[in-house]
């Protein structure tokens, strides 16, 4: 008697099912690594305001005087770059400060120029359009 052994072969749909397999987990992990690309993205946004407001808070209280004679340089933000310089709360670079986490500059707004009266109001286009909500709610303004 001849002793015969038969190689098994992979056939071609086990193969496929393998395959197939092997892309819809790779397009779970891709969606669910973006995901959580964005939710890093919109804490470090929500830090990096609390920080710019603290910055820009400090400075104004240290500085009144900077509330006269500025009524429309106080909303662009680069008028603030001297101070997120200055501060240790920035802890790394002014124009990484300046930026979401998307890369896109701040939108700084000191409504009331009243020195008793005033606030300071930090909004994030990129943090709200994530949020999918209203941009004056996505700011919590303090007053001070």
């Amino acid at each position: 008697m001849q002793n015969k052994r038969r190689r098994r072969a992979v056939t071609l749909i086990e193969m496929v099912i393998v395959m197939i397999l092997i892309a819809t987990i790779t397009g779970v992990l891709a969606v669910s690594y973006r995901r959580m690309l964005e939710k890093g993205n919109a804490f470090k946004t929500e830090q990096r305001m609390h920080r710019l407001e603290a910055i820009i808070t400090t400075y104004i209280m240290e500085n009144p005087a900077i509330l006269e004679n500025k009524s429309g340089a106080l909303d662009k933000i680069e008028t603030w770059r001297p101070a997120i310089d200055e501060s240790p709360l920035a802890g790394e670079k002014a124009d990484d400060m300046m930026r979401d986490g998307w890369g896109k500059l701040f939108s700084i707004s000191v409504p009331s120029l009243d020195v008793d009266n005033w606030h300071v109001s930090i909004t994030s286009d990129a943090l709200t359009k994530y949020k999918g909500h209203d941009p004056k709610t996505t700011s919590s303004p303090r007053r001070y």
